[in-house]
């Protein structure tokens, strides 16, 4: 995080919403895409016109972000307390899984020991018929 939104969120826990709002303004003027800050912006008002327009910049930023989705939908619905603590890392995300990456990991996990132990079990069974592939092939047949 960066020192002025830390800075903020003290300023906020502690009660000094004034300072809060002031230093979070001015990071959201050097940053406009800092969705952390944005979140942040709606524990220092009272205004659920305030608080609506917060939000929304968050859900511009992310779209999925739970906290910034649940707290709007409060309060078009006509809720006007705000929460009393953004949950920590609730402006994360889980990514979507990435497809490639999962099917490297199957194959690894199942494909790789297969082709070892048939790799293991065909020179075992090469060096059990003296290298002659033949008499194998007629136990195969």
């Amino acid at each position: 995080m960066s020192e002025p939104l830390d800075q903020a969120i003290t300023a906020i826990k502690t009660g000094d919403r004034d300072t809060g709002r002031l230093l979070l303004t001015r990071l959201t003027e050097a940053e406009p895409a800092n969705e952390k800050a944005w979140l942040w912006l709606t524990q220092t008002t009272d205004s659920p016109t305030d608080r609506i327009i917060y939000l929304q910049h968050v859900l511009e930023i992310n779209p999925n972000n739970v906290v910034a989705q649940q707290g709007l939908a409060r309060l078009l619905a006509g809720e006007t307390t705000r929460p009393t603590q953004i949950p920590v890392g609730a402006w994360q995300v889980e990514p979507p899984p990435n497809q490639f990456r999962l099917a490297v990991l199957i194959f690894l996990a199942l494909g790789l020991p297969g082709c070892i132990v048939l790799g293991i079990a065909g020179y075992l069974l090469s060096y059990a018929f003296n290298y002659d592939l033949s008499q194998w092939l007629q136990y195969v047949r």
